[in-house]
């Protein structure tokens, strides 16, 4: 006759057959540990927290305070902010709209799409209706790339430009403004607004910058290494003008400041007219 070691399982309900026990190498053995099963669970991954803080800014909008959350009747809160748009006028939303892109001015920039796609102004096939464009783009449109290094620094567009193609065109029609030209800013630090703005070639406008390019490695504006030479190049006009190669890089420097006061390029100096 067989000996039958029942498992725990059997016992609380689970029909598990009983076993045998009367074989020599395993007689003995006590009732089986109910079975343990190991489940793998997957942790929730919590989202990282975005903290708000006064100062921040969104698209065209800049959070002036906290106010008053809105309250279901459920109990559920949503946090709401103050802020100030561009165009000077303040507006509540929440925050959570802000956060995630769908609220980007105090209807202002809405507004401004819709009166351009409405009006018949005929210009979207004018150079300049691409340059307005991208102006606008820069100091508003918080995806481009290049946003941080205009509308990221407080720069905004003249509330005369803003509404309509035609009065930027016109205004550069009117002031220097020929196909091959670019439109820069002469103060790099201030808006785009008529007393601010000029159009020069490439040469002018890839100078015209806060910093000098990543690439420079002599710390001087026109000035390169070659071999053991320092060569001094300046662009005007769209053309390339070299200056010669030179013992130390400070005369290669002083030499492109003394060609860009004698063609009248208007490009930043190295050291200043005085030196």
């Amino acid at each position: 006759m067989f000996d039958y070691a029942i498992n725990n399982e059997t016992m609380i309900g689970h029909n598990l057959p009983p076993f045998p026990t009367n074989n020599p190498n395993i007689r003995g053995i006590k009732a089986m540990a109910k079975s343990i099963i190991t489940i793998k669970t997957h942790k929730k991954q919590t989202k990282k927290k975005i903290n708000t803080k006064i100062g921040d800014k969104y698209g065209r909008l800049t959070v002036i305070k906290m106010i008053e959350p809105h309250i279901t009747p459920k109990g559920q809160k949503y946090k709401r902010v103050l802020c100030k748009c561009e165009c000077g006028a303040e507006t509540e939303t929440w925050l959570s709209s802000l956060r995630r892109g769908h609220t980007v001015s105090c209807g202002c920039k809405k507004k401004e799409l819709f009166i351009d796609r409405a009006t018949k102004h005929g210009l979207r096939s004018h150079p300049l209706y691409h340059i307005w464009i991208n102006m606008k783009e820069r100091c508003g449109n918080s995806n481009r790339p290049d946003f941080k290094d205009y509308g990221g620094r407080g720069i905004t567009v003249w509330e005369g430009w803003r509404y309509g193609p035609s009065p930027f065109i016109k205004w550069a029609e009117k002031n220097g403004w020929k196909k091959g030209l670019y439109l820069d800013r002469e103060d790099v630090d201030g808006n785009y607004e008529p007393s601010n703005c000029r159009f020069v070639d490439s040469g002018l406008n890839a100078r015209n910058t806060r910093l000098l390019n990543v690439t420079n490695t002599s710390g001087f504006r026109g000035v390169s290494q070659s071999g053991r030479k320092w060569v001094a190049a300046i662009r005007c006009e769209n053309k390339i003008f070299n200056l010669g190669a030179f013992e130390t890089k400070i005369e290669a420097a002083k030499a492109y400041d003394m060609a860009a006061i004698n063609l009248n390029a208007e490009h930043p100096l190295n050291f200043g007219k005085g030196r």
